[in-house]
């Protein structure tokens, strides 16, 4: 794992564990980059603020969206990283690796995506 991906104070296997679930779960090179960034940048924040990546509560999870926000971050982009994220950690709580899923949107909400215009018929 690239030693650039996580600060030294993060726990190593965990974050060797997130970041093959990321590898092994994307197809394409694009989507492994997009997500392999969503994974660093959260813990990243984790790491910044002495939360255990292991076992983030919801308030955690709450305090990173609000903290994409202020960065500007459209909701579409916040959603899809929320829900990368919920995926690793569904996974990750399912092989006792994390405490669970604070990701889950049942447990803190996703913004919303404003509705797609149609695109005009072309003549």
């Amino acid at each position: 794992m690239p030693s650039a991906l996580v600060p030294l104070e993060l726990d190593r296997g965990f974050a060797e564990a997130a970041l093959t679930e990321v590898v092994a779960r994307t197809r394409t090179a694009e989507s492994r980059r997009k997500y392999v960034g969503d994974l660093k940048a959260w813990l990243h924040f984790a790491t910044g603020r002495r939360i255990d990546p292991a076992a983030p509560r919801a308030l955690d999870v709450a305090g990173y969206r609000e903290r994409l926000t202020a960065e500007g971050k459209a909701p579409v982009t916040i959603a899809r990283q929320l829900a990368v994220l919920s995926s690793i950690y569904r996974r990750l709580a399912a092989q006792g690796k994390a405490s669970g899923n604070p990701f889950d949107a049942d447990v803190v909400a996703r913004p919303s995506a404003p509705a797609r215009r149609p695109h005009p018929a072309v003549a």
